[in-house]
């Protein structure tokens, strides 16, 4: 397991870095964006992933895209740094799209659309959530 998620975050990473275009917001927003960024567009549809976590109710962002012709039956999950959100992968998202993948990219617990909880913000536990969402079947 271990092996297969280094596999795809260095996967990941060497796309992103292939792939990624600077994105800049806009310079005004007719409000402010909210905690979870409740006004900023993303690129895909979202979906939520209800957690319980240390003694939290917790809502993860995701998006699932799925390719738009000729599946290969594989699966790549793009995972952002911290201080990042997931919006960022919107080319790779669509170069691996384009090219048969299914791209799972969640927004991390306490970044992006996701809650933002009280308390220290763990690699483990980032990791046990983004496992949990891949164990999830696509609705």
């Amino acid at each position: 397991m271990h092996r297969t998620l280094v596999t795809i975050v260095t996967a990941g990473l060497f796309l992103g870095t292939l792939c990624a275009q600077e994105k800049t917001l806009p310079d005004k927003y007719e409000q402010p964006l909210g905690t979870c960024f409740e006004e900023l567009k993303y690129p895909y549809p979202t979906a939520y992933l209800n957690l319980f976590v240390e003694g939290q109710d917790l809502r993860m962002c995701f998006m699932d895209i799925q390719p738009p012709k000729n599946p290969n039956g594989r699966t790549v999950v793009l995972l952002h740094g911290k201080n990042f959100y997931g919006a960022y992968w919107a080319d790779t998202a669509k170069f691996l799209t384009d090219r048969g993948y299914r791209v799972i990219i969640p927004d991390q617990i306490g970044f992006g659309k996701s809650s933002k909880p009280s308390g220290e913000l763990h690699f483990d536990m980032l990791a046990r959530n983004t496992i949990a969402r891949c164990m999830v079947q696509s609705a």
